[in-house]
């Protein structure tokens, strides 16, 4: 049978129709953040009737529902307890209760990153591994760790998914969570655009009349070896190896898997961190992998796919 996943994300949200470990269709939209939650569910509804109607089915003949979204997530009542900055009224919504009444469907919730794992563990870059840590770079940073092919989750739900928010610079700038020196606040997309502003060169550079400032734009500069670009782009590079050495020191993975939308220039970034991490990650039996995740738009959605066939073998 087939199953609807969706990943709730800060800046779109991705829908898939799958069946057999393959994404037959899918949908993707605007997520609208910073609005009206119950509005974003209500146009997710619709995105999952256009989905049905193009398949020509009904959701009496599907097998169950799966969403992931950034935030820490309580999976054994699918009800998210903390959410920074994006979706924030995602803590007070009955996601069961859309279910059963929507579509009279089960339901399984996820983190965005480790439902990403998920996917990549079962089908993409970690098949061959039962410890793994992948970090995405996007919007934000995120983490997720498998250990002996188990999801880490802790007491509250929130181990191995905070990698993004481990602390590289006591002295750095405030992060979106509150903390000070997190990889985010140092790294990532929404910090971008500051990071280049701030720097010595931006005043006299050409990047003083760029309209959009993203990582992009920052990597293809940085081939065109412009001063700024090598400049923040080191930075970057350090903050993000920095990063996976933490999560190695914490989860002892045999790879570290590292997806999201920056990893368009992966032949920069996964060279660099592998360097780093052989240099400096304390791993005396042996070096850890490092690799691009494969899946790319899909590993989330998969992974959701697996974790609805876990809990339906499970009942």
């Amino acid at each position: 049978m087939k199953s609807i996943a969706i990943d709730i994300g800060g800046t779109i949200i991705k829908m898939g129709f799958i069946e057999k470990n393959r994404v037959l269709d899918n949908e993707t939209f605007s997520s609208l953040s910073q609005g009206d939650f119950s509005q974003t569910m209500s146009r997710v509804s619709e995105h999952i009737s256009t989905l049905l109607e193009r398949n020509k089915l009904v959701s009496a003949q599907l097998r169950g529902i799966g969403i992931t979204i950034p935030g820490i997530v309580d999976v054994n009542s699918n009800k998210v307890l903390s959410i920074n900055k994006k979706h924030d009224a995602a803590i007070q919504f009955n996601f069961n209760q859309w279910a059963k009444e929507n579509w009279t469907q089960n339901l399984v919730m996820e983190n965005d990153a480790r439902a990403a794992l998920v996917g990549e563990w079962q089908y993409g870059a970690g098949k061959k591994y039962n410890n793994i840590v992948m970090i995405t770079l996007g919007t934000g940073i995120g983490g997720s760790a498998l250990i002996n092919g188990k999801l880490v989750y802790g007491k509250h739900f929130q181990a191995g998914c905070l990698g993004g928010h481990f602390i590289i610079n006591y002295n750095g700038d405030k992060c979106t969570c509150g903390n000070i020196g997190c990889i985010e606040s140092e790294a990532s997309s929404w910090k971008l655009p500051e990071l280049i502003r701030n720097h010595y060169l931006y005043p006299d550079s050409d990047w003083a009349r760029e309209d959009l400032l993203d990582f992009e734009k920052l990597f293809n500069k940085y081939r065109e070896n412009d001063a700024l670009a090598i400049d923040v782009t080191q930075n970057c590079l350090k903050a993000w190896a920095a990063g996976a050495i933490n999560m190695i020191h914490a989860y002892d993975p045999e790879i570290v898997i590292i997806g999201g939308g920056i990893m368009k220039s992966h032949d920069i970034i996964i060279p660099y961190i592998k360097q780093r991490t052989d240099k400096y990650a304390w791993t005396p039996c042996e070096k850890v992998e490092i690799k691009k995740a494969e899946l790319e738009n899909s590993a989330a959605l998969l992974g959701l796919d697996y974790l609805l066939s876990i809990k339906l073998l499970n009942e």
